[in-house]
């Protein structure tokens, strides 16, 4: 009875302006909690931006002294930054790789691409490690028992000979040396190295051996930031961050799937922008931005933008230059923004990795010879040992993509190395699909016709398509992608 009565109490106050009050005195509760769940995150930004300000400072001549701590701490602001985000969600990671050959150097710029992939890689790894993984770990503890190291007779020999071989030479350089200026050497005196020998004799060895094995398909998965830095003695690092979310990749599917059919979301169009114009206000610096970034147009449609470039990898003033960079770099370009775009539709990526960390301890016994005594050391020995075999890939494959379309072709000079690079930005959206769709339904002239002849077209056959040193990209996307 107390029971029921508590209960009818309870659903009369809920009808009451009482109980109103009390739900909007919780709500800065509800909001409080909020915010101490996303104090470690805050507590990150202000470690992140201490690092900042140490690291990523320029010397007298606008270089970056520390490259790699700079990057590395700029990736992780911008990590910190985007998860103390309240409306955060979805996957952040980040890789960091170093270019690995000079700035001067006529092959830094392909290097430089090859780490922004690496960079990329690394952090979609990361990724998988989140999304899928399996684990295996077992340990060993070896009991180890050898027989003590010993000379054959025959080693023993040759050593004797070489000996002799050796005095005898020295003996005639000395006489000749001087009987020339006067004065002996004494190179009789050099002998040769003792033999020695070193072996393991007994112990054990203790480790632990994990294997590590992730699968999953990452596609809408997008490069949304990336950094890069150089210092004066020509090295670089870069940073790429990749962000998904469900969102994001059922988003991918229905765009890639509805085609032509998607239609525009109006609620997108206030943050939209002409590409073409983009374009242009935003030439000089295009080479900062790396793989492919979600942006809506001014009606509201999804376009997808990815990048490519090249750098000249011929020696300046050569025969080969000025060919290489008009017909060969604007088409490595192409496959370079290309490749990013599929990957963003479909990308299966797998790790396998196997690492071992154990300490070998025990007697090593050393035996020399000088060709006369035979001597023995034994020493207490202790050794760590650390490997790692590591597999990672990622594959992706788009077919029949319809209403790609070329935005531009952009040249800028890179501001460290003032080397030129040559770069394609490309876009793809369901209504350049409708368009060129439309246009493939057309049926050609019939010229086996007089001219002016009538050939009547049916286009009811419409199919779905489918500072100086320091560079950061643009921020193109924001939390509602994702």
């Amino acid at each position: 009875m107390m029971k029921k009565r508590l209960l009818a109490a309870v659903i009369a106050a809920a009808a009451s302006p009482a109980v109103a009050a009390v739900d909007a005195a919780q709500q800065p509760a509800q909001q409080a909690q909020l915010h101490v769940q996303r104090e470690p995150f805050n507590a990150q930004v202000a470690i992140a931006q201490k690092k900042v300000t140490q690291f990523c400072v320029t010397d007298d001549l606008g270089y970056t002294p520390s490259p790699k701590d700079c990057v590395n701490a700029q990736q992780m602001l911008y990590v910190a930054k985007a998860k103390s985000s309240p409306n955060f969600k979805g996957f952040i990671h980040a890789g960091v790789v170093k270019v690995h050959v000079d700035a001067t150097d006529v092959l830094w710029g392909q290097s430089r691409n090859i780490a922004y992939r690496s960079a990329i890689h690394e952090a979609r790894v990361s990724l998988l490690s989140e999304l899928d993984m399996n684990i295996r770990t077992r340990q060993e503890k070896r009991k180890i028992e050898d027989r003590d190291p010993q000379f054959s007779s025959e080693e023993k020999s040759v050593y004797r000979d070489k000996q002799a071989s050796l005095k005898v030479a020295t003996s005639v350089a000395d006489a000749v040396i001087e009987g020339e200026t006067g004065q002996a050497p004494d190179l009789k005196s050099v002998d040769l190295q003792p033999l020695e020998k070193s072996q393991f004799v007994g112990g054990e060895e203790f480790g632990t051996r994990t294997q590590i094995n992730a699968a999953a398909e990452i596609s809408g998965a997008y490069v949304v930031k990336t950094f890069e830095a150089t210092s004066a003695q020509g090295e670089t690092w870069v940073s790429a961050v990749i962000r998904g979310s469900v969102n994001s990749k059922r988003a991918v599917k229905a765009i890639y799937e509805g085609g032509a059919a998607y239609q525009a979301v109006p609620g997108k169009a206030a943050r939209g922008i002409d590409i073409d114009e983009w374009f242009l206000q935003h030439y000089d610096t295009m080479f900062a931005n790396i793989g492919t970034k979600l942006v809506w147009d001014k009606a509201g449609y999804p376009v997808l933008l990815s990048f490519g470039q090249a750098f000249n990898v011929k020696q300046p003033n050569s025969a080969s230059y000025d060919r290489y960079e008009s017909s060969i770099m604007p088409s490595l370009a192409r496959n370079d923004a290309l490749s990013h775009l599929s990957q963003i539709f479909n990308l299966q990526g797998s790790l396998d990795a196997e690492s071992y960390v154990g300490q070998l301890s025990g007697k090593k016994l050393t035996i020399t010879y000088d060709g006369k005594t035979e001597t023995q050391i034994q020493e207490d020995v202790s050794e760590t040992i650390a490997t790692l075999d590591e597999l990672s890939k990622m594959a992706s494959s788009v077919v029949g993509i319809s209403g790609l379309k070329e935005v531009g072709q952009f040249e800028n000079i890179h501001p460290v190395t003032q080397k030129k690079i040559v770069g394609k930005v490309y876009a793809w959206s369901p209504k350049y699909a409708g368009d060129a769709l439309a246009y493939t339904a057309e049926q050609a002239a019939d010229t086996s016709r007089a001219m002016g002849g009538v050939n009547p077209v049916s286009t009811s056959n419409r199919m779905s398509g489918t500072n100086r040193s320091f560079v950061q990209s643009a921020d193109l996307m924001d939390n509602s992608d994702f």
